[in-house]
């Protein structure tokens, strides 16, 4: 059983080679190798959160996939993991390259957001004392 299997591994490798699959297959790793070491400016601050966050998402991401599909394979893990942890990697670089960026407007929208909740709890808590001075 083992040598035909190794048969068709032999031939898909010869077919990938002949019609130039290798050279996609370099082409796409060199693409993510190149977008792993080419992050936006940021600040520490921004490279710390986006470095932590990348570990997380993606270390649980690939262990939710694994676990689901019941299937544990340390090199295959390994390669899912490097290919999600550049993918995310490069997202959150790009939002928190959005947000730095634009850091006054989301200042401000937070700063009215935090306003509207005080206001909210404030009105909140007069409402239920005058009904509970009225009740009582």
């Amino acid at each position: 059983m083992s040598k035909v299997i190794n048969w068709f591994i032999g031939v898909a490798m010869m077919v990938l080679l002949l019609s130039g699959g290798f050279a996609k297959l370099f082409q796409f790793f060199g693409w993510l190798f190149l977008l792993q070491y080419s992050q936006a400016d940021i600040s520490v601050g921004g490279q710390i959160f986006v470095r932590i966050a990348t570990f997380l998402l993606a270390y649980s991401t690939v262990g939710l996939i694994f676990h689901f599909i019941g299937f544990f394979n340390g090199k295959v893990m390994s390669a899912g993991y490097f290919i999600l942890s550049t993918l995310i990697g490069f997202g959150l670089n790009y939002i928190v390259m959005l947000i730095e960026s634009h850091i006054k407007i989301v200042l401000m929208v937070m700063g009215a957001l935090l306003g509207a909740l005080i206001v909210f709890f404030i009105v909140l808590f007069i409402v239920k004392r005058r009904r509970k001075t009225i009740n009582e």
